[in-house]
């Protein structure tokens, strides 16, 4: 694609006001590759992030077939974990939440997997280093890593197992500390702490938010705990009903003495409890911003997948199948009219305008914005085109291969 076509941005503007840099000079700003920026933005978002969240899905998949959940009951939980989670809205953003929480239910599901087979040094290895990658991409799963590290003492015992798994580990994390001690004169120290102003008005952006308790934390409060859990700002019940069907399915696993997987529910259990306390204890932060959801409690929600697929054992499927739909519902909403800060905010508003996507938006905005094409589509335009894109490509992928005589 030529760059030419963003010629026309004012990328001084996008410079010196949208990012703060009112000091750049100009030949910085005649110089600055913007185009290549936008395009690299978009295609790194694709080929992380995006493949990241279907990689879950495969995961959770893996999972529920090992408890011999139907490919029509997997499916179903697929699409509440894809389109009715606030994963939907994440996916697509280059956010670190969809990485962090990959790599982390990565370790769960390769110590799972070694717990109910046998355990080898490359298994071990391969979930250190995917915990370590959890604690690389993402500060704020602390809690989550440092449980499923208690699953893995529990689930390696073996003094070499445990060694190989930690040495690891080890590597993504020693490629962070040795960044922070570069950039940032210590190993423990991060780009949160740095001192120096966002933006021109002199806001510290991140590091306001350490300025108060103890590096930001303090008790959690009722109204933090409130707030992440049944609140239709930020609770994760609230944008999400369906997993209240996977609360009563991990309750009824846990006090199953004679299930074999005791020990996986009481850590999925605690991952829920200790995520929860350690996002309400951000005195100032425990909400995300201005955001879609309790972003922070993303690492939680693939977890949370496998009793959801289990419950079909005990609830009835209509039940689960619609709270999935109200959960899509909200979810689908809450992305198709960005940002809400209310979980029933948007659906008012798909009621009267029925389903769209953002692709028309992004061709109204991104293209008409950076290239000044005045292109105008409607949302049923949108759909047309993605229509013929995907099917292009499937006839693409799908045309047999012919040998040449």
């Amino acid at each position: 694609m030529p760059m030419r076509i963003f010629s026309q941005y004012d990328i001084a503007y996008y410079i010196r006001e949208q990012m703060g840099g009112s000091k750049a000079p100009d030949t910085f700003v005649a110089q600055y590759p913007f185009g290549e920026f936008v395009l690299a933005h978009i295609l790194v978002t694709a080929c992380v992030n995006s493949l990241l969240a279907a990689g879950i899905v495969l995961l959770i998949d893996l999972v529920l077939r090992w408890f011999s959940i139907s490919a029509w009951q997997r499916f179903v939980v697929h699409a509440v974990y894809a389109f009715g989670t606030i994963t939907f809205f994440y996916a697509p953003r280059l956010y670190a939440h969809v990485s962090s929480t990959f790599w982390v239910f990565l370790a769960f599901v390769l110590l799972f997997a070694m717990r109910r087979e046998q355990r080898t040094i490359l298994g071990c290895a391969a979930a250190g280093f995917a915990l370590g990658m959890g604690a690389l991409t993402e500060y704020t799963v602390a809690p989550v890593i440092t449980l499923i590290g208690i699953y893995a003492l529990l689930t390696l015992k073996q003094r070499q197992n445990l060694i190989i798994f930690v040495l690891a580990g080890m590597i993504p994390v020693g490629g962070l500390m040795l960044y922070h001690y570069v950039c940032f004169s210590g190993p423990f120290t991060t780009p949160y702490s740095a001192s120096f102003p966002m933006n021109p008005d002199g806001d510290l952006g991140p590091r306001t938010t350490l300025n108060v308790g103890f590096n930001g934390f303090g008790m959690p409060s009722l109204a933090s705990l409130w707030g992440l859990t049944l609140s239709p700002y930020r609770g994760l019940f609230t944008y999400s009903p369906v997993l209240i069907i996977a609360v009563y399915a991990l309750a009824r696993r846990i006090r199953d003495r004679s299930d074999v997987c005791r020990l996986e529910w009481r850590i999925i259990l605690a991952v829920f409890l200790f995520q929860i306390l350690f996002n309400s204890a951000m005195e100032t932060f425990w909400s995300g911003g201005y955001v879609w959801g309790p972003r922070y409690l993303m690492p939680l929600l693939p977890f949370w997948m496998i009793p959801l697929g289990l419950a079909f054992r005990q609830t009835p499927a209509l039940v689960i199948i619609g709270l999935g739909a109200l959960s899509i519902l909200i979810n689908w909403s809450g992305v198709q009219y960005i940002v809400s800060q209310n979980a029933f905010g948007p659906i008012s508003l798909f009621l009267i305008s029925g389903p769209t996507r953002q692709f028309y938006q992004f061709i109204d905005m991104y293209i008409k914005t950076y290239t000044g094409w005045n292109i105008v589509i409607s949302p049923l335009g949108g759909f047309i085109l993605l229509a013929v894109m995907l099917t292009g490509l499937w006839k693409m992928l799908g045309r047999p291969a012919t040998a040449e005589v």
